[in-house]
């Protein structure tokens, strides 16, 4: 979907930067805007629409003309999303939401006000070949906080920009995984600022969701199942190179971004309009 005037622009949103990319136009500089949001998002307070505000004006020069009624696609960083993986029995998607939503502090640590919860299951949800009917299945499971995303869409049309979509993260990591070219991924490792977020897959489906120190390689190579395999390393070039040489001495093969987004986050932002782990 895009804007009347054809503009899609895809945001990556964190707790200290915000990261724009138009969308469709590969080779466009990705903008970054510092963000300063209170208490992890709870609390957004007006540095929110300040970096928006930024945001809008430095993408109008960048296009050479308004961006006004464009629709944007929001992908959110960790700490303000919260994804883990929850032992459930094969279920419709929207019954693992609504038991999510229900009760999400008994799910995520700390969750003690109003979330917003979204899920991604398994390929088959559990009753795949040489699963039995009744088993459970790891879902991915991700939780925002709901003042956090009203505060977004309330910003966003401030600036004359649509919000289409609001999603976690790492269903943007995921697609870079499924994007990737030759041997399957194992292992995806995205780094936002000093942490390390570890998906170790099983085909497409996450089987352990961790958080390590991005300057501990070997944290790193622990956290991706150890062994050998190809990992996806999401990073800018800096924290690539740090990781590079000691994952490959331990036995991983290791990849850059499948569509040569510099970083993480601008590579969140760029498959932000494709992340299947929408926020509801």
């Amino acid at each position: 979907m895009a804007g009347r005037n054809g503009v899609r622009i895809g945001v990556a949103l964190g707790d200290r930067e915000v990261v724009g990319v138009l969308l469709g136009k590969l080779g466009t500089p990705a903008i970054r805007v510092p963000v300063s949001l209170g208490n992890g998002g709870f609390d957004p307070g007006p540095g929110l629409r300040r970096a928006v505000g930024e945001l809008k004006t430095a993408m109008d020069e960048a296009l050479g003309r308004s961006t006004e009624d464009a629709t944007v696609h929001v992908a959110l960083l960790p700490p303000l999303a919260d994804a883990r993986l929850v032992p459930f029995p094969p279920m419709k998607k929207a019954e693992v939401e609504a038991v999510l939503s229900r009760d999400v502090a008994r799910y995520f640590l700390g969750a003690n006000r109003p979330r917003v919860v979204g899920v991604r299951l398994p390929r088959g949800n559990g009753n795949g070949p040489g699963k039995k009917d009744g088993a459970s299945v790891s879902v991915l499971a991700t939780a925002a906080p709901l003042a956090l995303l009203e505060d977004i869409g309330s910003a966003f049309q401030e600036v004359g920009w649509r919000c289409v979509s609001l999603s976690a993260a790492h269903g943007s990591w995921l697609a870079s995984a499924s994007s990737a070219k030759g041997t399957p991924v194992g292992s995806v490792v995205a780094v936002i600022g000093s942490t390390a977020h570890v998906m170790r897959l099983d085909g497409m489906d996450p089987v352990t969701v961790r958080q390590v120190s991005a300057s501990d390689p070997a944290a790193v190579f622990e956290a991706a199942g150890g062994g050998s395999g190809r990992v996806l390393v999401l990073s800018d070039p800096h924290a690539f190179d740090d990781l590079r040489a000691p994952l490959a001495g331990l036995g991983l093969t290791v990849s850059r971004d499948p569509e040569g987004w510099p970083g993480a986050e601008e590579g969140t932002a760029g498959r932000a309009a494709s992340n299947q782990l929408e926020l509801v």
